[in-house]
């Protein structure tokens, strides 16, 4: 089934979903980053995959499950840390530019004072 706009959260998209016994998810932001075809492994589900899959190629399908989503996570982790760092470097030199303005009208008030 295709959703439009990728909202996989649509009504009728979630409904079909809770009914087919497995649904793979593309994409288009991994297409984007050239991988084809663009299908998002953690978000796909195959109910059948124990069923189908060899039984010997199960621990490894699990490991590399795993192993994406650690990568998954950590670029998430890398991406929030950065918006982080971004938003602190914008802050400090907002606080400079307002700790010299600070100091610039105190110097005024003295010099006021002093006359």
């Amino acid at each position: 089934m295709l959703v439009v706009g990728d909202d996989h959260n649509e009504p009728v998209a979630d409904a079909v979903r809770g009914i087919l016994d497995g649904h793979i998810i593309m994409e288009r932001a991994i297409a984007e980053r050239g991988r084809y075809p663009a299908i998002n492994i953690l978000k796909s589900i195959w109910r059948t995959m124990l069923r189908a899959a060899d039984p010997a190629y199960l621990p490894a399908i699990n490991r590399a499950r795993q192993v994406m989503a650690t990568y998954s996570s950590q670029r998430l982790w890398q991406r929030v840390t950065s918006d982080w760092n971004e938003f602190c470097e914008a802050k400090k030199h907002k606080t400079n530019d307002i700790g010299a303005k600070s100091a610039g009208q105190v110097q005024s008030v003295g010099m006021l004072a002093r006359r």
